[in-house]
Parts: structure tokens; C-alpha cells; sequence
């Protein structure tokens, strides 16, 4: 999976209202300030943001609109294979492939 397209999400509802949220990211033509759900593809997680200015949110392990589970967050594997590197995340560089799903996606079939 190089670059993430509207028909890898569960059903065509997630995939218009989510927003990748570094980029100002969606897959429909609508405007990125009315998504509900950030899609983190470093971590292959989804959630609801938490309307606090800052960037947190909520995980959701299952899609709100057809129910079917989202795949299982990676962001312990992704604090362990960086840290496993001897890399600060609060305060060292991320090498690129870490920044996007390339870290975990290389080799996958999806």
C-alpha cells in the first residue's frame, strides 16, 4: 500500500468522512473541517477527535457506519521498532518511512 485511496477504507461512509489530519487530507469533495474521523496511517489508527484545540482522540476499533472491524492500531509496534532505533520521537528526527504507513505496510498485500 503506497498511497492510500478511498476504496482501502471499510465502507464508502468512513471513507467520506475521514480526514487524514497532518495533511489536511480527505477522499471526497467535501471540506476537511467537517470530518468526524482522523485516519493516523503511521498507525493504521482511526478515531474522534477530541474538540480541545490539541490533537488528541478517541480510538474506535469498529466502523460507525457498516460495523466492521478496523485493523488493530501499530502504534505500540511503532513506539518499539523506533525506540528499538534509539530514536527520541519527542525529540529526534523520524526517518520517512515511520511518518506514513510505508514502515508497516512494505510487503503487505493490501
Amino acid at each position: 500500500m503506497s498511497e492510500i485511496r478511498k476504496e482501502d477504507f471499510c465502507c464508502s461512509m468512513m471513507a467520506s468522512w475521514v480526514i487524514i489530519p497532518g495533511e489536511r487530507r480527505i477522499f471526497d469533495d467535501g471540506d476537511w473541517e467537517d470530518k468526524i474521523i482522523w485516519y493516523l496511517p503511521n498507525f493504521d489508527e482511526y478515531g474522534i477527535p477530541i474538540q480541545d484545540g490539541g490533537s488528541s482522540m478517541v480510538t474506535i476499533q469498529c466502523c460507525p457506519w457498516c460495523g466492521r472491524r478496523l485493523p488493530e492500531s501499530k502504534r505500540d509496534a511503532w513506539f518499539d521498532a523506533i525506540l528499538g532505533m534509539g530514536i527520541d520521537p519527542g525529540r529526534d528526527e523520524i526517518p520517512e518511512p515511520y511518518q506514513t504507513q510505508a514502515w508497516w505496510a512494505e510487503g503487505s498485500e493490501t
